[in-house]
């Protein structure tokens, strides 16, 4: 099984994003959030595997900006990077 995102949450999270807004973009990427959330207790309890195998580096999306197709992770990391210090 692999967890998407739906091309709508996509969106919406993808205009927060631009608009800079955090009253908007928190409950945009909640929803995000969500699906991470699922994929996590059905694939990666415990010590960051699940009884698949796969881990999060493993696990691909579409940053909802430039739609380019990366690592999960490395999404975590954009993310990080453009709210750190952000009030």
């Amino acid at each position: 099984m692999e967890a998407r995102i739906s091309h709508e949450t996509g969106r919406r999270t993808g205009s927060a994003l631009k608009s800079g807004d955090r009253g908007k973009v928190t409950p945009a990427f909640g929803k995000v959030g969500g699906v991470c959330h699922d994929c996590h207790v059905r694939y990666m309890l415990g010590s960051g595997r699940g009884t698949t195998g796969v881990t999060s580096s493993a696990i691909r999306t579409k940053d909802p900006l430039s739609n380019e197709e990366m690592p999960f992770t490395r999404l975590k990391q954009n993310l990080d990077s453009n709210f750190a210090g952000s009030a």
